[in-house]
């Protein structure tokens, strides 16, 4: 039989892997979410910056970094799919501010030229990421 303090390290363990796996898979959906908006926002020079940085970035500091600037001030909103919020919000970049925070400023510019089809793919998009991070945040220490 273990000791409950051994149990409670494969606990830990467990959930380090589960973490480890999930920065992956967000990392991985940000870079399908860049794919699938290359016809629309390939013009844009931020974005191949942006694309390039999603390579270059760890997952864990893409996931922090996603979280401080867009998914926690702005993420209710976006799941909500409130396009007169998304619209009429200022996402004004400060000092620090991420390449998901650029992200979302530059779907913002080309808002009104996407498709219906389109838009419903960035929300479906923004939703699975935000969903990713939830998930995350569950598993992490909390400080």
């Amino acid at each position: 039989m273990a000791c409950p303090a051994s149990a409670q390290t494969d606990v830990m363990i467990a959930q380090e892997i589960d973490v480890r796996h999930l920065y992956k898979m967000f990392q991985n959906k940000i870079v399908d979410f860049l794919e699938d908006l290359r016809p629309a926002l390939s013009s844009l020079p931020e974005y191949k910056l942006l694309r390039k940085s999603m390579d270059i970035m760890s997952p864990e500091t893409n996931y922090a970094l996603f979280d401080l600037y867009v998914a926690v001030p702005y993420g209710t909103r976006l799941i909500a799919r409130d396009e007169d919020f998304f619209l009429d919000k200022s996402f004004a970049p400060g000092p620090g501010s991420s390449d998901s925070l650029n992200l979302i400023l530059m779907i913002k510019e080309a808002w009104s030229s996407l498709t219906t089809y389109d838009r419903d793919a960035i929300w479906a998009h923004l939703a699975i990421i935000l969903k990713i991070r939830d998930r995350i945040r569950l598993l992490l220490p909390q400080t």
